[in-house]
């Protein structure tokens, strides 16, 4: 009984790609996330600025 040697290619350019695919997905999902909350930011500024209208405003910083 004899063993033969089994070559075994994995080649690191598809692992990169599929690592740059999923770093790229990481990233799109992060930029919707942040766009929903500045959406919802732009949603309570808007809503601030009707309910203040001619009224004085105090802001802190």
């Amino acid at each position: 009984m004899s063993l033969t040697p089994i070559s075994i290619q994995f080649p690191l350019q598809k692992i990169q790609f599929e690592t740059s695919v999923s770093v790229q997905r990481l990233a799109l999902d992060d930029m919707r996330l942040y766009g929903e909350i500045l959406s919802r930011m732009m949603d309570s500024a808007q809503q601030i600025a009707e309910h203040s209208k001619g009224k004085t405003v105090n802001i802190l910083i």
